[in-house]
């Protein structure tokens, strides 16, 4: 993996420039609002970390400490969202090159550096400060160690690993999900279940630490960050719409006179002591579940149909500033994330994959959908699979016409069914334009 015996690189770099470049025109002329949404929210849980030393138990702790971190170094505030996330996407860029740029000049290999580059959802990412991206990066090196492509020193394998995932949970708790997927794969991978040892040992004190800070401060255990039990309970209740999952997470509706039982039942919660609120939001979701299971499944259904579509989060953040740019964003996220799902639909049926990289890729990516199917999802989530898909891309043979039209008939339904999804998705949101 030395660079310098790369005939990529100059390329290479030259793309990272450009990559670079695009993304910080996008920040300087068309963003206005740098810290929209949850970015706000991780700034002001940093700002308590560095002018108080508490750390706000809501949130996963990866992203505050890590903006924290640059407001320490004296980096001013306009500044450090760009700069962090600039910083991420330099390293995704770095992660991505063994599956994009370390496989020859193929067309292929330009189609997906061409989507990378021009990517809404990752220009949008790489300037706004949220976790997806990280968690992009970091579940893109664990693939890599995972599937064995990434060899060398055990302990430096499983040490290397071991702080990938750590940091991964801390960055968001839905990837607690994934620790014994990718433990037990890299194991499997190197026929030595003792081989997840190391990994596993370092993970688990990396949270752990976590979790005893947690405690000093609150005298009270937490998985992570307590949003996880309410983000369950907002996906599961009497006013969550069967299709549109997150959108009790997102907006306001205090004054719509549909949901005011809704926001008694919260206040209800509310008035509980911090203890006991998620074991009350949990019993809550839970019982929703149980007397309707039929309504359940629906939304899960649903959930997977949003994770699965393409991503909104850019044009939708510029639509409020530009209606013209907003839309022409949406476009490009739209065709950038078709592009990329179409050549990983190609790629599962090359020849190249090796033997249970298959199965260990769906494990994967099964393992970190299940907990959005659980509570609630949107297409912002599945910016972290990219990766993966990039992945499926680089596995298929050359193309031909012969090769796609004898592909399987579940082949065929898989790709109607995510077709599928885009269609329900774009309806949706041509509704409310």
């Amino acid at each position: 993996m030395q660079l310098s015996r790369n005939p990529i690189l100059s390329p290479w770099l030259a793309l990272l420039l450009l990559s670079v470049l695009v993304r910080i025109a996008y920040g300087k002329f068309l963003l206005l609002d740098h810290w929209p949404g949850d970015a706000t929210w991780y700034m002001e849980a940093a700002k308590a970390l560095v002018e108080k030393g508490w750390a706000d138990p809501y949130w996963p702790p990866g992203l505050p400490h890590l903006l924290a971190g640059g407001l320490v170094l004296g980096i001013a505030p306009h500044w450090l969202g760009m700069v962090i996330s600039l910083g991420m996407w330099v390293l995704f860029f770095y992660v991505l090159r063994t599956v994009v740029f370390s496989r020859g000049n193929s067309r292929r290999g330009w189609w997906l550096k061409a989507i990378f580059l021009l990517f809404p959802a990752f220009i949008h990412q790489s300037i706004v400060p949220l976790t997806y991206l990280p968690v992009a990066i970091l579940m893109l090196m664990a693939w890599q160690w995972m599937a064995g492509s990434w060899g060398g020193n055990p302990w430096k394998e499983g040490t290397g690993l071991g702080i990938v995932l750590g940091l991964m949970v801390l960055f968001r708790a839905a990837s607690m999900v994934m620790l014994p997927v990718i433990l037990l794969g890299f194991a499997w991978n190197r026929g030595q279940w003792k081989s997840a040892i190391l990994p596993g040992l370092i993970a688990v004190s990396m949270i752990g630490l976590w979790e005893s800070r947690v405690y000093q401060q609150e005298e009270r255990w937490v998985m992570v960050n307590t949003a996880n039990s309410y983000n369950f309970y907002l996906g599961n209740n009497d006013w969550t719409p069967d299709y549109k999952t997150w959108l009790l997470g997102s907006e306001d509706f205090h004054h719509h006179p549909d949901y005011t039982a809704f926001y008694q039942e919260i206040d209800s919660v509310r008035q509980l002591s911090p203890r006991d609120q998620e074991q009350a939001f949990r019993n809550l979701a839970w019982d929703h579940i149980e007397a309707h299971p039929v309504e359940f499944l629906i939304r899960v259904g649903s959930r997977l149909a949003t994770l699965l579509s393409f991503d909104t989060l850019a044009g939708a953040t510029m639509y409020t500033q530009s209606a013209g740019w907003g839309i022409f964003l949406l476009i490009m996220d739209a065709f950038c994330y078709l592009a990329l799902l179409l050549m990983a639909w190609y790629g599962w049926a090359g020849n190249k994959w090796r033997s249970r990289e298959k199965i260990l890729w769906l494990a994967l990516l099964t393992a970190y959908s299940l907990p959005y199917l659980m509570a609630f999802a949107h297409p912002t989530y599945h910016l972290p699979l990219l990766g993966l898909f990039a992945w499926a891309a680089f596995r298929g043979n050359t193309f031909s016409w012969a090769a796609i039209r004898s592909r399987s008939l579940w082949s065929w339904l898989t790709l109607t069914v995510l077709m599928g999804f885009q269609i329900l998705w774009l309806v949706t949101m041509l509704r409310e334009l």
